[in-house]
């Protein structure tokens, strides 16, 4: 088998056991288990057949179809094949002597016509139904059980990273729905979710946008979404998905039959403030049921608490669906099936158990919001759908209007007059267009105070439009310019530590040579002055570089940085003396490393075949690392090509992989993946390491960045834990994707163990305090980088 994953025989037995006590003490005398998922739970094997289980004795499991691989997957000791259902009882009389005289069945499930025909293959005195006693079975799950949950688990967190990652403006509903649930399949997803209801088409794919993510429909939630037509009037529809606006995933993932679902939240851009309130407002409610929740609690205090959150945080009305439509439940037990019991609702008396899984999903449904025409520059906006409106035509087009007679004019939305109370008579609106061409918003004045607006009003509104514009958009800037600020001061900081020590030991070296290089007695000295001047030609460029990465710095400490690299490479060659090899050999390791990272040479597109380029840098990397112990995982379209300057493309992927590898710890997992998108290749790296504190992530590109505070750096080899280095391997990545035109993003996650700077790794996972296993760590931080080509010219061989 592909999949060796098996029920083990202790875990069947135990279920088995749990069941026949229940039909004991319901004086049944057998159920036979006909149900695909029932006889999956019962048996390990989900082939077609049916499980005879006595209320004392071994169990029978009958198939009719497929009966090798039965015994292959079923932990059952007694298999027989058959050939018809009608064989059934007569293999029963000849295991066991005789039928039993009371005969459960599965009667939430088993159609009617199915029953009769049971009714009549087996005449025995009592048909009952034993649903229950198997709903009370399933519903309390092993250790073993909840085990597996955790691993599907850990495969749904990963496609919502995935989500994350590749959720762009523009796309349909469906569209990313397609693209997730395709990746989801390739790490494991069984790919058709399970349920008990015979009415319920069930599927991963329930991406709801805007206002699609308020639209109810035939599903017993508060929303249901578009669907795709009025044939799947449900989930995932056609629209495209817009920035600001609310973006609803609810995914239900299955891995070796066991269910996890989640419902996250997503935004382009920005999350509208009231949706964002909505969430919060959710992730509290969440969190009380959560406290409430321990054995011996009555199922529905857990739904009466969340009635009376909702309603103490000011959400009564739109809690769980709007008034007349509102559902009765707020959350579901989970495990082979996406929904069993118990179900939390209002009704349900039954005593939470130690073993009970459940989802719980409050959720607050706003009807037909969220279309955007503004971003959210009020707190007390209120919002409408994008075309409709005069300021939404505006906002479209481009154009300014004068409308003397709004509810003359057909495009006018009344909705805004009746929720204030308010009349409008006429209307001025402009568009606000920003430096690089782009409509960011509109700005309307109404109800003029004497006549009518004129072209006149319309000059002027236009002209007080600019400033606003520029004040909007300084808005918008103020906090990349403090990060930006933040970016400058680490920059000199860290070339001040860098540099120290080895200027010092430079300059007294420097000092000492000048005392036997007079060019008029040493004509050596005039072919090290030359050197001297050559570096300094070649060094033009850095000094570029430094101004870029500074920016804005004065002149005269731009030049005092360019003085002191000068007086390095001056004496590089000065120093290069034969005489002492050790000497030479450390200085011509300066020189490298200068060339290495800074040199610019003319750059010499070529066809470059992605997949074995790839490896050949993961096995030099591998070479590398020396008695780093870490795995280094490759997955690669192996058919793609691009066309680029083989050199830069080999710098950008090796520093990554490198700084991926010195904030790793031992034992730790990297992988480096390429896939062919729509868009163009992208080349994905990702760690399991520390991950970037908060105050770093927005310096990571800022040119000599490292990732511990400047007292405690220290450089080490290349690729050990926290080597740190000069931190110019981002520098210069950015600076390629900015001169070339590929992208470079990242997203990351602290491990919560080490949250500060200051707070330090040990540097190999099983010396961690904080974890039970390798596992404990791989869930906790890493980072992971995205290089993309859009504009770069990809083939299909």
């Amino acid at each position: 088998m592909t999949n060796p994953f098996k029920f083990p025989t202790f875990e069947i037995e135990n279920r088995i056991h749990t069941l026949q006590d229940c039909l004991k003490k319901s004086e049944m005398d057998a159920i036979l288990v006909v149900q695909r998922t029932d006889l999956l739970y019962f048996a390990g094997t989900a082939q077609n057949g049916f499980l005879y289980i006595p209320a004392q004795g071994d169990p029978l499991l009958l198939i009719k179809r497929y009966a090798p691989r039965a015994r292959e997957e079923s932990a059952i000791a007694h298999i027989i094949e058959i050939a018809s259902p009608k064989d059934v009882p007569g293999r029963i009389v000849d295991v066991y002597g005789r039928l039993p005289d009371t005969l459960a069945f599965e009667l939430d499930v088993l159609p009617v016509t199915h029953f009769d025909f049971y009714r009549k293959l087996f005449p025995t005195k009592n048909h009952v139904d034993g649903s229950s006693l198997i709903h009370q079975t399933r519903s309390v799950k092993s250790p073993w059980e909840i085990e597996q949950m955790g691993k599907t688990a850990i495969l749904s967190a990963r496609t919502f990273e995935f989500m994350e990652n590749h959720l762009r403006e523009g796309m349909t509903e469906m569209e990313f729905a397609s693209m997730f649930e395709a990746f989801a399949r390739k790490i494991g997803h069984g790919g058709k979710l399970r349920v008990r209801d015979y009415q319920s088409e069930v599927y991963p794919w329930h991406v709801l946008s805007g206002p699609n993510s308020g639209k109810m429909g035939l599903l017993d939630s508060p929303f249901s979404g578009e669907g795709t037509s009025v044939a799947f009037p449900t989930g995932a529809g056609f629209r495209k998905m817009a920035a600001h606006e609310p973006i609803l995933v609810d995914l239900g993932f299955v891995h070796n039959g066991y269910h996890m679902d989640e419902t996250r939240m997503f935004a382009i851009s920005s999350m509208p403030q009231k949706a964002m309130d909505a969430s919060m407002t959710a992730l509290e409610i969440h969190d009380e049921i959560l406290e409430t929740v321990r054995p011996g609690v009555p199922i529905n205090t857990l739904f009466e608490i969340s009635v009376a959150k909702a309603k103490g945080l000011g959400y009564a009305e739109t809690y769980l669906g709007p008034p007349g439509y509102k559902v009765s439940f707020v959350g579901h037990g989970i495990g082979l099936d996406l929904v069993e019991p118990p179900i939390i609702s209002n009704k349900n008396t039954t005593l939470l158990e130690p073993g009970m899984t459940f989802a719980i999903e409050p959720k607050i449904n706003f009807i037909n919001e969220f279309g955007r025409v503004s971003t959210d520059l009020e707190a007390n906006e209120i919002r409408f759908p994008a075309h409709t409106g005069i300021a939404g035509w505006v906002f479209q087009n481009r154009r300014s209007q004068i409308i003397n007679d709004a509810y003359g004019d057909p495009r006018f939305y009344p909705g805004v007059d009746q929720k204030i109370h308010f009349k409008t008579r006429n209307i001025l609106c402009v568009p606000l267009i920003n430096r690089k061409g782009d409509c960011i918003g509109t700005l309307q004045v109404i109800n003029k105070t004497a006549g009518d607006f004129t072209s006149v009003d319309g000059e002027l509104l236009l002209s007080v439009s600019h400033y606003i514009t520029i004040a909007l958009e300084n808005a918008r800037l103020y906090d990349d310019l403090k990060v930006l600020d933040k970016a400058k001061e680490r920059v000199i900081n860290h070339l001040s530590h860098e540099l120290k020590t080895p200027l010092a030991v430079l300059s007294a070296a420097f000092k000492r040579l000048y005392k036997y290089l007079d060019p008029d007695e040493n004509p050596k000295a005039q072919k090290t002055f030359s050197r001297g001047k050559r570096q300094i030609r070649r060094l033009t460029d850095l000094e570029i570089k430094i101004d870029d990465i500074l920016n804005q710095r004065p002149v005269a400490e731009q030049r005092r940085i360019m003085n002191i690299i000068e007086n390095a490479a001056d004496l590089v060659d000065a120093f290069n003396d034969p005489s002492d090899p050790r000497k030479a050999e450390a200085l011509n390791l300066i020189t490298e490393r200068l060339d290495t990272l800074f040199a610019i040479t003319d750059m010499e597109p070529e066809t470059i075949t992605l997949a074995p380029f790839l490896k050949n840098i993961l096995q030099e990397t591998r070479s590398g690392m020396g008695r780093r112990d870490m795995d280094l995982l490759f997955r690669c379209d192996e058919s793609v090509q691009l066309t680029m300057d083989r050199q830069v493309l080999e710098k950008v992927i090796s520093g990554i992989l490198k700084n991926a590898i010195e904030n790793t710890p031992d034992e730790g997992v990297i992988e480096l993946r390429m896939e062919a998108l729509k868009e163009g290749p992208e080349i994905t790296i990702r760690d399991d390491g520390v991950g970037i504190t908060e105050t770093n992530r927005e310096l990571i590109f800022g040119g000599f960045f490292h990732t511990q505070e400047t007292d405690m750096y220290s450089s080490k080899r290349p690729y050990e834990f926290n080597a740190g280095g000069a931190g110019a391997d981002l520098l210069r990545i950015k600076t390629f994707s900015e001169r070339l035109g590929f992208s470079v993003r990242f997203k990351t996650t602290r491990c919560p163990h080490i949250p500060a700077d200051t707070d330090l790794c040990p540097g190999r996972i099983s010396d961690c305090k904080f974890i039970q296993n390798r596992d404990g760590c791989l869930q906790t931080g890493g980072s992971t980088f995205f290089v993309g080509f859009p504009l770069f010219r990809s083939l299909k061989r």
